[in-house]
């Protein structure tokens, strides 16, 4: 064959001054050894040598190269491991036509073709060790690259994954549900600086397999981990966190804008309890659902919805996960841990919005980069307004319903979240570094987490919360303590009169 090029899958063939007319020739030949497909995943020579025999281009004998040389006609139907007997047939035929082009003597085709295939399988570009993520970075192929670039393959990529915290995540999950019987669980760790995905773990107790990633494609309730985006809608409108409202633990909204098939939204506080009157920062410590069932009438729901868009929630208003009510913001709607995450590393980039990203490049076969990971962001919320938002919700770590996610004095905000009868419960937090989501729930449907793990009712900041501080208590423990920006506390003094409205309970 010809000397291993650097690059896996490519093979470089090195010509002398003698054969410097034919260069062109061997270029295109080189060009197409390169980026042809041979079957199984391999593109290119290289990559085709460590696929069916292990080893280098460079390496191979004239038997095994004579295979390879086959495999472009028809890859699966001349697949080796597959159809034995048409492999060794093709490989055969090649070898006569050396013979007949005198590029091999009689007696070496007579020995050659009654040598077996001497296949050595390798996985180096078929194993999949994290089959959802890579699941979804193929997705995303196509929204960077054009359909041509895609169809032609022979791509190198380099993701953004991190093998190190993906192994944190696994090993943090699995500490704390490791019965069979327990619910699953997704996380999924974004860089807020670019958006590249560092984590990505979906995880059935049980050890079943998927054909479906919880990470990236279940739309399941997020509880008051919402709530922020509707603060940010109020703050972004010229709001206070100082505003008060009275927080009874059942409150009746008559507004028509949410009003239900039943009449007047009928909003409960968790469990009952008393809230009494306090101002946005303290609702958002304590989660009350009274408080921001008045706060989504006072800066209207359509408002909410598109500042849930802005800051990385992909559904659109009106769509299957996204209706247009009021009780969004306690979570009646349906978003995956991705997107919630997407909307956390908003609010830890100061409020910039970043895509998720799967890739650091892409490289065509002939080793041009095609793309690389972009730190370009749409700015979605004043840097004041993301350093208000930041405060309130480290109130919810210091002394509200999210202290198990504490980090010691290292500065954390953050946002429980549990589904109506508990049929879901989100962490979602983040430190400057890095924004983290954590979602436990049975994936098989809606039913209440109850008596899990020695937690009779499983909350927000129970499970999902010691997931969190277990996981990023190592995927941060060696980054440098970074103070989030001191917001300038100022703005409008809004207050909740009782007329607004769905019939809802959402826990916190």
């Amino acid at each position: 064959m010809a000397d291993q090029h650097h690059r896996s899958g490519r093979v470089a063939l090195h010509v002398g001054p003698q054969f410097f007319e034919q260069n062109t020739r061997k270029r295109i030949l080189t060009d197409y050894l390169n980026e042809v497909f041979y079957g199984r995943h391999a593109y290119g020579a290289q990559a085709a040598a460590r696929t069916y025999f292990s080893k280098p281009a460079s390496k191979l004998t004239l038997v095994q190269a004579a295979l390879l040389a086959g495999l472009p006609q028809a890859p699966s139907v001349y697949d080796p491991l597959r159809n034995p007997h048409a492999a060794l047939s093709r490989r055969n035929e090649v070898l006569h036509a050396m013979w007949k082009n005198n590029y091999i003597s009689k007696s070496k085709l007579r020995s050659a073709t009654r040598r077996k295939l001497q296949l050595r399988p390798g996985h180096l570009y078929s194993e999949l060790h994290q089959p959802n993520f890579f699941g979804w970075a193929t997705q995303q192929l196509p929204t960077r690259l054009s359909h041509r670039q895609v169809e032609l393959g022979g791509l190198k990529v380099k993701t953004t994954l991190n093998m190190r915290l993906q192994g944190l995540a696994l090993h943090a999950v699995s500490s704390v549900l490791n019965t069979p019987t327990d619910p699953a669980a997704a996380i999924v760790s974004i860089d807020p600086k670019t958006g590249a995905v560092k984590a990505m773990v979906d995880y059935l107790p049980s050890g079943q397999k998927m054909q479906f990633n919880l990470a990236t494609q279940a739309h399941r309730s997020t509880g008051s981990a919402f709530k922020p985006i509707t603060l940010a809608t109020a703050l972004s409108r010229g709001a206070s966190l100082s505003s008060s409202f009275y927080g009874p633990p059942e409150l009746f909204i008559t507004d028509p804008a949410c009003a239900t098939r039943n009449g007047p939204w009928d909003v409960h506080n968790f469990a009952d309890e008393t809230a009494g009157t306090m101002s946005l920062l303290s609702a958002t410590a304590y989660s009350v659902n009274t408080i921001f069932a008045q706060l989504i009438s006072v800066v209207g729901v359509r408002n909410v919805q598109a500042m849930a868009n802005h800051l990385g929630i992909t559904e659109r208003a009106g769509g299957p996960y996204f209706r247009q009510a009021c009780a969004i913001t306690l979570g009646s709607v349906g978003f995956t841990p991705l997107e919630m995450t997407d909307v956390y590393a908003t609010f830890a980039s100061g409020g910039v919005q970043h895509d998720p990203q799967a890739f650091e490049f892409i490289r065509g076969a002939n080793g041009k980069v095609l793309d690389r990971l972009s730190t370009k962001g749409t700015r979605v919320l004043d840097h004041n307004v993301a350093a208000e938002l930041t405060y309130a919700l480290q109130g919810v770590v210091q002394h509200g319903t999210g202290t198990a996610a504490a980090l010691g004095a290292r500065p954390v905000a953050g946002k429980t979240g549990t589904a109506e009868d508990f049929k879901d419960a989100w962490f979602c937090g983040y430190v400057p570094q890095l924004a983290t989501c954590v979602w436990v729930g049975y994936p098989k449907g809606e039913i209440s987490l109850y008596n899990v793990e020695g937690v009779g009712e499983v909350a927000g900041g129970t499970l999902p919360a010691t997931i969190w501080h277990a996981y990023m208590s190592g995927a941060v423990g060696s980054l440098p303590v970074e103070n989030f920006p001191t917001p300038s506390l100022g703005g409008t003094i809004i207050s909740g009169s009782g007329t607004y409205g769905y019939s809802g309970y959402s826990t916190p």
